[in-house]
Parts: C-alpha cells; sequence; structure tokens
C-alpha cells in the first residue's frame, strides 16, 4: 500500500488543470492500482476494465482504491458516488473532477500514521466471528 507522500507524489504528476482522462489513467490511476495491488499486471489495465471481472478486486479492493483516491485529492465522496466506481476510467472522471483541489499537508511526526488495510481488518474479524460460533 502507498503512503501519504508516495500517493502525493503520484496525485502531483498530474498538471493543474487541462487534464485529459488519458492523463488521468496514465499518470495516476494506472500507478496507484499497480502499486496498491501488486498482483494485477499494468498490461491488464485499461480504462474500460472492471475493477472485479478482469481485475479481481473485491468490494473491499475497490473501496481501499477509492479511499485512496479521496485522501489524495483530499475529498470525501459520498457513498452514491463511490458505488458507481467500476472501472478506472470512473476513477478517472473523479481525478479530473478534484485535480484543482488543495493538495493535503504530510502528517506530522507527533500525529500517528495510521493505514487501514481492509482487507486484513475483515479477515480478522470474520475470524472473531467463527470463534464465537
Amino acid at each position: 500500500m502507498l503512503t501519504h507522500d508516495e500517493t502525493a507524489k503520484l496525485r502531483q504528476s498530474l498538471q493543474p488543470k487541462n487534464n485529459t482522462r488519458e492523463q488521468a489513467f496514465r499518470n495516476f490511476v494506472r500507478p496507484l492500482i499497480t502499486q496498491n495491488f501488486e498482483f494485477i499486471p499494468a498490461y491488464q489495465i485499461r480504462p474500460d476494465s472492471n475493477l472485479h471481472t478482469d481485475l479481481g478486486l473485491d468490494s473491499i479492493d475497490r473501496m481501499e482504491l477509492v479511499m485512496l483516491v479521496e485522501q489524495a485529492f483530499h475529498i470525501q465522496l459520498t457513498d452514491r458516488e463511490a458505488a458507481v466506481v467500476r472501472t478506472p476510467d470512473d476513477l478517472c472522471r473523479i481525478v479530473c473532477a478534484n485535480i484543482n483541489a488543495p493538495i493535503p499537508a504530510a502528517p506530522t511526526p507527533s500525529s500517528p500514521k495510521i493505514l487501514f488495510n481492509f482487507r486484513k481488518i475483515f479477515s480478522d474479524l470474520l475470524a472473531m466471528r467463527e470463534k464465537t460460533y
């Protein structure tokens, strides 16, 4: 999983204004997917690839991907907006719409660095549930 600084560097690779979806895909979305989900080869990631059926991402992976975009652009998507993310092009649309959002500051050393691994949290919850039954 990318750190805050790595995500910010990806974010800065985009030119302010006038970004096409193709540029957003090439410079931000594809690297974001390949660096966070190493089991997906870059050549398989196309703008029209379905995140679930073509790339093998489950709903938790999709939520993690949306959260990374939210973190990079310091935005908060509604549940409805996040639910319609099905392809990398959907993420490109969000990126292009929020390209002029201010770049969030990196966390200060005094603040705790919190990274969520939703897959681990979910599997731990399932394991706890199985133990109680």
